[in-house]
């Protein structure tokens, strides 16, 4: 056994790691399946994913493109990373061209070598996490490939069920989605996860029962859980307890939240921790003003962005379930924010 923990194979209990099977998602499969079953049927279908954060999406969407015969071209886009229209079209023409873009380009010339790529070639393209890219130019670019010939798209969201509320009327026309929605694990759900998870991961005999239990009682967002129990066994070299992973379970939200900052710029990270600071002293909710306050604190005026920036940065922790923002209109100022965050219960 290691001397430091019971960790013997780390890669099972991250994120990453893709299983060989999906824990009670076989319908859900098929769904994705069936509608790509066949290249000569699939062409220009476009799906639209939805299930809240840590319900497999990401797992399903990477196996969709896995199941696709190897001639058909195909494109995974983070769009945390690549959040606005341009970026997006650099990684998805490096996808299914195999060449990496230089700087310089215009957005409508990406366009353009993208069409000219997929032109005649049945395509498929992921865009994952399209909530960041909606925040900003999203809509014109489901617009552009909804109406690109030969390309199919299967688009992943965790906080809108459905499309039409967040799409321009032109948009979701085009795009005319067929929908599929994931549910959240349940307990159980989560359990099985974990102990798959576990028994590639640790040594023998080193959890207990009651440790998966209790942290599946907690949360269903198998990533968090994934990260409850990686901390739990990092930090014993005997057994992982139940009472072991109370006593972790402030760590492990922070990991959690590293992790998802993690993708996202320092000044994400600083406005999240300027949160933190103002609710420790036992306020359970902030106002946007204070936080920006806090945050131009912290980094300085002269580092610190402008107010519209904040703004966006405090709705993108909003949609990585970190925090929840309670919206007031009127009054002097306007649209207030209140804010909390959220326990790792709620993540």
């Amino acid at each position: 056994m290691n001397r430091d923990n019971v960790i013997s194979d780390p890669q099972p209990l991250k994120p990453e790691y893709t299983p060989k099977n999906l824990v009670d998602r076989k319908e859900e499969k098929a769904v994705l399946t069936e509608a790509f079953s066949d290249i000569t049927d699939y062409a220009e279908q476009n799906l639209y994913l939805h299930g809240p954060n840590g319900t497999g999406k990401t797992l399903l969407a990477r196996k969709t493109l896995e199941d696709l015969p190897a001639s058909t071209p195909s494109s995974y886009v983070d769009c945390k990373l690549h959040n606005t229209q341009y970026k997006a079209l650099k990684q998805i023409y490096s996808d299914v061209s195999r060449e990496e873009v230089g700087t310089g380009h215009h957005t409508s010339e990406l366009q353009r070598k993208v069409q000219d790529r997929v032109s005649g070639v049945n395509t498929v393209i992921v865009l994952d996490d399209v909530d960041f890219l909606l925040q900003k130019d999203g809509d014109g670019l489901l617009y552009y490939l909804s109406r690109t010939k030969d390309v199919s798209l299967v688009v992943v969201s965790s906080n809108h069920a459905d499309p039409a509320s967040v799409l321009e009327e032109r948009t979701y026309s085009s795009l005319h989605p067929r929908r599929a929605s994931i549910e959240p694990y349940t307990g159980k759900q989560a359990y099985e996860i974990l102990k798959k998870r576990a028994e590639k991961s640790l040594e023998k005999r080193s959890l207990h029962k009651n440790a998966l239990t209790y942290i599946a009682s907690k949360t269903q967002n198998a990533t968090v859980g994934l990260f409850w129990l990686r901390e739990a066994a990092l930090n014993t070299d005997d057994h992982v307890s139940e009472n072991l992973v109370k006593e972790v379970e402030v760590d492990a939200q922070a990991r959690y939240v590293d992790y998802l900052l993690g993708d996202l710029t320092e000044h994400h990270t600083h406005v999240y921790t300027s949160i933190q600071e103002l609710t420790s002293t036992g306020e359970e909710t902030v106002q946007t003003g204070d936080v920006y306050k806090k945050y131009r604190e912290t980094v300085g005026e002269k580092e610190a962005v402008s107010d519209r920036r904040l703004s966006d940065y405090i709705k993108q922790l909003e949609l990585l379930n970190l925090i929840q923002a309670e919206y007031h209109y009127g009054g002097k100022k306007g649209k207030t924010r209140e804010i909390r965050l959220r326990g790792l219960e709620e993540i």
